[in-house]
């Protein structure tokens, strides 16, 4: 009989907040908290898997407002704030991508 190893990830934060700690991460772009905001928003976003994560800020017109996030994440949960105080109120989309996953939420800037 061979002695099969087993590797797993073990996020200790999970294990303390009481997560299911057997779930695999996968990538999500969660939903801002709050929403609509003034004006400061958070970002939850998931990793599924060692990647060059973006999440920019984009206007209705397609351009880029802000980049938030350009950097090599490990697997993992995080989250990023934007604070829009020199922003005018409108709506505005969340942008994340990576090399697996591309997704796009609708925020609210209400001054």
């Amino acid at each position: 009989m061979k002695n099969v190893g087993l590797v797993m990830n073990l996020d200790l934060g999970r294990i303390a907040h009481g997560e299911d700690i057997m779930k695999p991460f996968s990538f999500a772009l969660k939903s801002a908290y709050p929403n609509p905001f003034n004006p400061i928003t958070t970002i939850n976003y998931e990793v599924g898997s060692e990647s060059l994560v973006e999440i920019s800020i984009v206007n209705l017109k397609g351009q880029t407002v802000e980049n938030l996030v350009n950097d090599v994440k490990q697997t993992g949960q995080y989250s990023v704030q934007w604070n829009a105080k020199h922003i005018s109120s409108g709506v505005y989309l969340v942008r994340m991508e990576s090399a697996y996953y591309s997704a796009v939420q609708k925020i609210i800037l209400l001054k």
